[in-house]
């Protein structure tokens, strides 16, 4: 199977692909309803932009992952919002790859960023704990 060309008014080339692999996620795994719709709304936007550069499903690479990352998000994304993103890429793509949508080792090429203990927290909050220190 492979992304192709969306047909006028029809539903987008990876909907059958996604549906698949949420309802895997509720019937299989067990997964809340909240989990599967923020699945679903991190993993349509590229999804959407491998079928906007033309790329294949079955030709992801981690090349191309790296691209989607530097180029289409570079810059907008904190560093917890990536690594929610990469950890739904690596879900998909584990299942993907179980299903022949594309190569192996896809989802264990994808890095998550490092996280902080104290990055989300405010400013002013940062300052005042490192004040008693």
């Amino acid at each position: 199977m492979s992304l192709e060309p969306q047909k006028q008014g029809g539903p987008p080339p990876y909907h059958h692909h996604l549906q698949e692999f949420l309802t895997f996620l509720k019937q299989e795994r067990g997964f809340a309803d909240a989990t599967i719709v923020n699945r679903k709304r991190s993993l349509k936007p590229v999804l959407a932009w491998l079928v906007g550069r033309g790329i294949l499903l079955s030709t992801v690479s981690p090349v191309v992952i790296t691209k989607y990352f530097t180029g289409a998000v570079a810059g907008k994304w904190e560093r917890a919002t990536i690594s929610f993103q990469v950890q739904s890429l690596r879900s998909f793509f584990r299942y993907a790859s179980s299903r022949g949508w594309c190569a192996a080792g896809i989802a264990e090429s994808i890095d998550a960023p490092r996280l902080y203990t104290h990055e989300n927290l405010p400013q002013a909050r940062l300052l005042a704990d490192h004040a008693h220190l």
